[in-house]
């Protein structure tokens, strides 16, 4: 819930966000998280900032989605 906190707040003061996977999946970047304090096992990374207003992602009919 936190987490879906922040990004309400985020964009709700005009940011974007965008989750940066690769350095905690990777081990090498990962370990290099701790040496900017960051401790226990990094899940993943959030770049917060200004950028260009881009369109969203198209999504499928939900009848091509669910079965049944």
């Amino acid at each position: 819930m936190a987490r879906g906190d922040i990004l309400l707040q985020v964009t709700a003061a005009g940011l974007c966000t965008a989750y940066l996977n690769q350095p905690v999946e990777v081990p090498a970047p990962r370990l290099r998280l701790r040496e900017f304090g960051v401790s226990g096992f990094p899940q993943n990374r959030l770049r917060l900032g200004y950028g260009p207003e881009v369109p969203h992602a198209q999504r499928r009919e939900l009848r091509h989605v669910i079965c049944g």
